[in-house]
């Protein structure tokens, strides 16, 4: 069987997924990786050196932790791009996506992030036909970190709804 080639932007997607599916393994990874080698470096090189290449390493450590964690908003952002004149097969798909991201994402992350899948749930719940599922979900949500996310999801509430943004503020 032939395997198709998949280019280098559907490669590092598939790897933001399963980064982003998976962050807790790739933290004890990374803690393992930091641990053998913090030991290797410190006991191995000579004094200095190992000085020197123990802090290379929590540099690069540093740099790793950040690709790996920005792994779930890129993901988001990707599905995104790829949903520009999509079917609801992908909609759906997306969907899916999203609700096991969110069961998959560690605490502190799933509340970073529960504005934005919400959010997303809403929006593809109402393209797929759901409206009232998606008004549900979004007039139900209230973990808003600033005004501007507030205003965000009363102005999908009302694109979704059909109602006009100015009768929805008048009446506040």
């Amino acid at each position: 069987m032939k395997q198709k080639k998949l280019s280098s932007n559907e490669n590092l997607f598939r790897l933001d997924i399963w980064m982003a599916l998976h962050q807790r393994l790739c933290w004890l990874i990374l803690a393992a990786w930091s641990i053998g080698f913090a030991f290797l470096f410190w006991n191995v090189l000579p004094e200095p050196y190992g000085a020197y290449a123990l802090f290379a390493l929590l540099m690069g450590l540093t740099f790793i932790y950040r690709w790996v964690s920005g792994a779930p908003y890129r993901s988001l952002r990707k599905w995104d791009d790829r949903l520009e004149g999509a079917n609801g097969e992908a909609f759906q798909a997306m969907l899916d996506y999203v609700v096991q991201l969110e069961q998959a994402l560690p605490d502190a992350q799933r509340r970073q992030l529960s504005v934005q899948t919400t959010g997303i749930k809403g929006a593809l719940l109402a393209r797929l036909g759901r409206k009232e599922e998606a008004l549900s979900l979004l007039r139900g949500f209230n973990q808003f970190w600033d005004e501007s996310q507030r205003k965000g999801f009363q102005s999908l509430i009302s694109k979704i709804s059909g109602e006009s943004a100015d009768s929805e503020q008048k009446e506040k």
